[in-house]
């Protein structure tokens, strides 16, 4: 475990330390080997601590018994989803080569240097010879592919610190497990896990937006100004005003301005006649504007306002990074 546990802290400093060049014809160019690398040694660890926590709890009675238990307690787990999502891998022999992604939105820096958060690609993008690596395609779905390496990782060593809390290194004074938490460095504002036991930022991230969601909005109104469809519903967009201290953006889906209004807090739709009418939810959450419902009034055109494409993106941030949508509800 000590050497897994280095492994994640070595993936850790590799991500914050990479080099990354800005290149005028093919755009942001990132070296991942030197993470890849890392992983591939990762990888390797957990492998060999599944096989050693299998040969452990079999002990020298029932190994049939033994094994099933573990494989029990694995397959009911998700992090011991991660421990089988992450040996499709280790099986494949590909020491990590072609499974990791960096997307430009997860590339934070500048002057002083470029922190990464690279990604296991989904199932479908992986190399062939990794999909054709037999068994556990649905704990890599279910449980690593399109998730932060380092999350899995951490879950990873969770579950096998938990199946046998013998194996892990600490700290002789304090008891801590030794390399953790990770080392803090500079990046974007919100939740980063950096020990095995905390939560994953999946699960802080509903509960964030949980939370986001049960408080009506701050300022004094919400203006509408915009609206486009997404999936089976609606995103409205406009500004909150706020008094003396300006207006703010925002995007919400039509649910959630359901629940605002019935809450008390005041919307106001600017429709195409230069009209301003306030909103009111139906008991079945359809919203109006006077007795017209919203989803058939026409917003007025404005060469001011952000194009359509702009509110998208805004509505996109949103779904993905519950803080940025707690401080758009919350004003920050």
């Amino acid at each position: 475990m000590r050497t897994l546990a280095l492994d994640i802290s070595r993936i850790w400093k590799a991500s914050a330390t990479t080099s990354t060049t800005l290149c005028r014809d093919h755009g942001m160019e990132v070296d991942t080997e030197p993470i890849e690398m890392e992983i591939g040694s990762a990888l390797g660890a957990i492998r060999t601590l599944d096989l050693e926590v299998i040969q452990r709890s079999q002990g020298h009675d029932n190994r049939a018994e033994g094994w099933q238990r573990y494989e029990a307690t694995r397959n009911a787990d998700v992090q011991g989803h991660a421990v089988r999502g992450l040996t499709l891998l280790r099986n494949a022999d590909t020491h990590a080569a072609g499974v990791v992604e960096v997307s430009p939105e997860e590339v934070f820096g500048g002057t002083a240097g470029y922190r990464l958060f690279p990604f296991w690609k989904l199932y479908d993008e992986l190399p062939e010879a990794v999909r054709a690596s037999s068994g556990n395609e649905e704990a890599y779905r279910e449980a690593v592919g399109g998730r932060l390496v380092i999350e899995t990782l951490l879950d990873a060593f969770a579950f096998l610190n938990r199946c046998d809390p013998t194996l892990a290194s600490r700290d002789p004074k304090t008891g801590e497990l030794e390399f953790f938490p990770l080392k803090p460095y500079s990046g974007p504002v919100g939740y980063e896990r950096r020990h095995p036991d905390q939560p994953g930022r999946a699960e802080i991230h509903l509960e964030v937006r949980r939370r986001a969601e049960a408080k009506s909005p701050a300022g004094i109104r919400r203006t509408i100004q915009y609206s486009f469809p997404s999936g089976d519903s609606t995103v409205y967009c406009g500004y909150t005003d706020n008094g003396s201290r300006g207006q703010w953006a925002f995007t919400e889906s039509a649910v959630q301005v359901a629940r605002d209004v019935r809450n008390g807090f005041p919307y106001i739709v600017a429709t195409a006649d230069g009209a301003h009418r306030r909103v009111s939810a139906g008991p079945d959450g359809r919203l109006f504007a006077g007795s017209t419902g919203l989803d058939a009034l026409a917003f007025p055109a404005s060469s001011v306002d952000p194009a359509s494409e702009v509110w998208e993106g805004w509505w996109k941030w949103a779904g993905e990074d519950a803080f940025h949508y707690r401080d758009q509800r919350h004003l920050g």
